[in-house]
């Protein structure tokens, strides 16, 4: 496995325990001489590029590279999502070099964009949906929903229209987490979404899509000319499983705790996590995230402002 650094900066090659070769770019030309092996990951440096000149080199990295991924060393990229949903295998922000970035964390890359066996980290054991017993305790990743629409807004739709709207956000959530997830709680304006804790990668894909996509979703699905702002927070935990319509007597500290996530300090555009979700979900993803503050004990963090707008 071979590290190669796109950039101009022969310091950023420091940043990393394993010997890397830095490949200088005088012009966009130049990356048309780069020959990636499939053993290759490339980096790109944002702070060696003009804002256009990066995207270029991307553009031209997605076609020769199939591990590639962005340093960013002064957090300059703003929705780091979209560069995992373009092919991006890795993003180190200026945190994350502070730490100094480490042969596992490659490997670990490697392995998992070539399919080759990877360490995960042990989560208690999920039996299946259809195993589960009711009023027992397990483990789950809680993803939590809400239309945080102001009396003003709901006004504005009118109460037919509010309706509908309601509707189809429960049938959009629906369809987004397939079999995997389940559709727990929800009084139409939020939904409390379970998955098994093997999943936390798709709970996180599906919150930070809502937040991307927030856009087509409003003006093309739900077919209103404002953006409909949701608040959205993540966490693992505990809690008695019931079936879906029979959960309203059901106790439990982290459901209380993600409830009161939404209600009392999320925002909309950013996905909130616990600490104790983060640290299920690999180093590229949690890269997207940075920490906030305490809450109810809690460790929060925080993922970028996406703050959409129509052009």
């Amino acid at each position: 496995m071979q590290i190669v650094i796109l950039g101009k900066y022969k310091k950023i090659t420091s940043f990393f325990t394993a010997h890397c070769s830095l490949f200088p770019i005088e012009n966009i030309s130049a990356i048309k001489k780069l020959k990636a092996d499939p053993d290759t990951i490339v980096y790109v440096d944002r702070l060696s590029f003009s804002h256009e000149n990066f995207n270029l080199v991307l553009k031209e990295l997605q076609t020769r590279a199939s591990l590639w991924g962005v340093i960013d060393p002064k957090n300059q990229i703003t929705d780091p999502a979209l560069l995992f949903f373009s092919g991006a295998a890795d993003y180190l922000n200026g945190q994350v070099l502070e730490k100094k970035i480490s042969e596992s964390r490659l490997q670990q890359i490697y392995s998992f964009k070539t399919g080759q066996n990877v360490e995960h980290i042990e989560l208690p054991e999920f039996p299946g949906w259809d195993k589960l017993i009711s009023r027992k305790e397990y483990p789950f990743i809680f993803l939590i929903i809400s239309l945080s629409i102001s009396e003003e807004l709901k006004k504005s739709f009118g109460e037919k229209r509010f309706e509908k709207i309601k509707e189809l956000f429960l049938n959009y959530l629906s369809y987004v987490i397939q079999d995997t997830g389940k559709l727990w709680m929800t009084d139409g304006t939020y939904a409390l979404l379970l998955f098994p804790p093997e999943h936390s990668e798709f709970a996180l894909r599906i919150a930070l899509q809502i937040i991307l996509n927030a856009i087509p979703l409003s003006y093309e699905y739900y077919k209103i000319q404002t953006i409909l702002p949701m608040t959205i927070a993540l966490h693992y935990g505990t809690t008695p499983w019931e079936k879906v319509g029979k959960t309203g007597n059901i106790i439990s500290a982290d459901i209380n705790f993600i409830h009161h996530i939404i209600k009392k300090i999320a925002k909309p555009g950013i996905v909130l996590a616990s600490e104790e979700f983060i640290k299920r979900i690999p180093e590229k993803y949690s890269a997207l995230f940075i920490k906030d503050k305490k809450f109810e004990g809690h460790d929060i963090f925080k993922s970028f402002n996406y703050k959409p707008s129509k052009k």
